[in-house]
Parts: C-alpha cells; structure tokens; sequence
C-alpha cells in the first residue's frame, strides 16, 4: 500500500510538472508575441522621442551659443557705455557730440548746410563776440537761432548714485546748471543780431533722458525759460519744430513761383499787347 501510494504520488507530480512545464512554456511564448506586439507598437513612439532628444540637445546647443553672443554683446554693449560715459564726462566732447545730434537732426529732414542752415556763425558787435551753433534761414530773411547745450555733470553722476538721497541731490543739481544755461544764454541776446528774427532763442539739449529729469525737478524751467525767450527744446521738440519750418519754407516757395507765374503771365500780356499795336500800326 505504501509502495502504491507512493508511485502514485510520484506518477502523480511528474504529470504535474509535465503540465506545468507546458503550461510554462505557453505562457513564455505568448509572453514574447505579446513583448514583440507591444514593442511594434511602440516603436513608432521611440522612434519620435529619439527625434524630440535629438531636438532638444540642438535647441540646448543654439540656447547655449545665443546665449553667450548676447553675453558677449552685452559686454561689448557695456563697454561701449561706460567709453561714452567716460567721454561725455569731458566738457569738449560734450559739445562736439551735441553739435553733431544736432546737425544729424537738420540733415535728416532733408536740410542741407549753408542753404537752409549755417553753422558756428561768428559775429563782433560792439567788441564782443558771439558765436551760434545753428542758424536758420527762414522766409522774408528771418532768422532762428539754435544754441546747442549737453550740461551732463551732474545727471551722470545721479545716474553712478549709490542710494536714493544722492541721486535726488544730483539731479536736483542738473536741474540748477540747466536753469544756469537758460540765464546765461538770455544774457547773449542772440536775437539782437538778426532785425527779422524772432525774439527767441532755441536751447537744444541732446539727450532726451537729461532734458525728462531737469524738468522734471524744476517745475517752472520750462516757464522761467519762456519768459526769458528760451525755447528748451529735445531732439524729438526740435525735429517736430523741423518739420514745421520746413512747411513753412515749402508753403513760402509756392507762394513765390506762384507770383513769379504772374508776373511772367502779366509781361507777356504786355509784350502781346505791344505786338498787337506794332501790327496795327
């Protein structure tokens, strides 16, 4: 019974091991079609992350390359301000590059040197000399005269400010030298020297930013130059009064070639009629 038993156990779990071996074996195999399906599947999907890395590390690649350009233009853009800066700190640097803005505005709209415009007109009245950047000829002989001023001093130094109070105190101080250049330039009477000019004398400062702050911090500059005959004008004021000027200028030549249309109408109505009577004669 026991040896029965036995054989019948071992009979037993050999059948099972057979069948659990073949079951085994199934399930591997379908597990592989299943992998194999499942990596198809997949595949397409692999294949477009692949191109999406491949896509990211150029953009990182561009990213990093732009990046440092910009760095390397900012420099140089730093660079160059601080060269400026350093330079408009010198009192002759200073004018020359107003004068330039200045000119660079007139020429721009079409203005030509020594035709609409002449500059550094030096005169001698009375033993002193007087010296205008710009002066514009306008119709009928009249005259606009333009001083070109860059008082930076004190604005650049509230621009390098360490904290609030400074800065305050420095532009505060712009704002007194600009006053200063309005009472000095009322004295010259620039005016004086041309009969058919307006009693008014154009102060050009050429950065707009320094021109924002003055009056910013003086309310009434722009009222106490008015009464002193000062127009405070920045370079988008005097490009706008450029443009005006030069309507005027176009407005007067029409009215002369209209006038010079009638008198040649008018002279040949009178040689015409002088024909006739010579004929009739």
């Amino acid at each position: 019974s026991t040896r029965s038993l036995q054989r019948a156990s071992e009979s037993f779990f050999e059948l099972a091991k057979k069948r659990f071996d073949e079951r085994d074996e199934s399930a591997r195999s379908q597990a592989e079609a299943h992998k194999q399906d499942l990596e198809k599947l997949l595949q397409p999907v692999k294949e477009e992350l692949g191109e999406l890395e491949k896509l990211n590390r150029e953009i990182e690649k561009e990213r990093a390359e732009s990046f440092g350009s910009l760095k390397e233009q900012l420099q140089n853009l730093n660079k160059s301000s601080e060269s400026l800066a350093n330079a408009l700190k010198k009192p002759s640097v200073r004018g020359s590059w107003g004068e330039g803005q200045l000119l660079s505005i007139l020429e721009s709209s079409g203005w030509v040197q020594g035709q609409n415009f002449d500059v550094q007109d030096v005169s001698d009245d009375d033993g002193v000399t007087r010296r205008t950047d710009v002066v514009i000829h306008l119709p009928r002989g009249r005259k606009i005269i333009i001083d070109s001023k860059a008082p930076l001093d004190q604005y650049l130094a509230a621009i390098e400010a360490e904290n609030e109070e400074e800065r305050t105190r420095r532009c505060t101080e712009h704002a007194r030298a600009v006053r200063g250049h309005v009472k000095a330039l009322e004295k010259k009477e620039y005016w004086s020297r041309y009969a058919e000019s307006p009693p008014y004398v154009i102060l050009f400062m050429p950065y707009e930013a320094a021109y924002q702050i003055a009056c910013e911090y003086d309310r009434a500059l722009l009222d106490e130059a008015h009464r002193s005959r000062i127009i405070l004008a920045n370079p988008m004021t005097l490009m706008n009064l450029v443009h005006l000027a030069t309507y005027v200028l176009n407005e007067e030549r029409l009215q002369q070639n209209a006038e010079e249309v009638r008198a040649h109408a008018k002279q040949l109505c009178e040689r015409l009629g002088k024909v006739l009577e010579l004929m009739g004669d």
